[in-house]
């Protein structure tokens, strides 16, 4: 009898077991920036609750945007393939020389200035201003070729980066002095 219901309980749980093996893993909850174009087509940019790297898929292909060492000078931009991870862009120069670029994998350079105010800041591209803060409000000015495209997208993400603060996790432990101790 006792064996029965031994043979039971297994025939019962295996599936659960098995099923509960197969589904692996764990994902965060990410930010999410929605971007759309004239055509209607939409893509996103999700950023880690961290704000320590983002990824954006557009169609096909997803592009991995971090910090190099978690740093924050335009030296560090690292804009990688997701998938085969090998370096799309980086960032060279500096805004106070004057020659901060995007340089791109196949040797093409998004030259870029940036213009402060008091309320904000304008990075410019080859085409016209590729990212726009105005009254400390981020404004997304029309790109022409997909370089400029991820260029503007890096540069979303490293304001919502700037600006925002990582969500913070405090964990209070109690401690009994009388745990543990017998009744007698």
């Amino acid at each position: 009898m006792k064996k029965q219901l031994y043979l039971c309980l297994i025939t019962l749980l295996s599936p659960v077991l098995i099923f509960a093996q197969q589904n692996q893993g764990w994902s965060a909850n990410k930010l999410e920036v929605r971007y759309a174009n004239e055509l209607g087509n939409q893509t996103s940019l999700k950023i880690d609750p961290s704000f320590n790297y983002a990824d954006l898929k557009i169609e096909n292909t997803v592009y991995h945007f971090y910090f190099h060492r978690n740093g924050r000078d335009l030296g560090q931009i690292r804009i990688i393939n997701a998938e085969t991870k090998e370096e799309i862009a980086r960032g060279r120069g500096s805004w106070f020389l004057d020659n901060a670029h995007l340089e791109f994998f196949d040797g093409e350079k998004v030259l870029l200035d940036k213009s402060t105010n008091p309320n904000g800041y304008t990075i410019i591209g080859p085409y016209g201003p590729l990212f726009v803060v105005e009254n400390q409000k981020i404004e997304t000015p029309k790109t022409y070729t997909q370089k400029d495209f991820l260029t503007q997208a890096f540069f979303v993400f490293e304001r919502i980066r700037n600006t925002q603060a990582p969500p913070n996790h405090d964990f209070f432990v109690y401690y009994s002095i009388l745990w543990g101790l017998s009744s007698n």
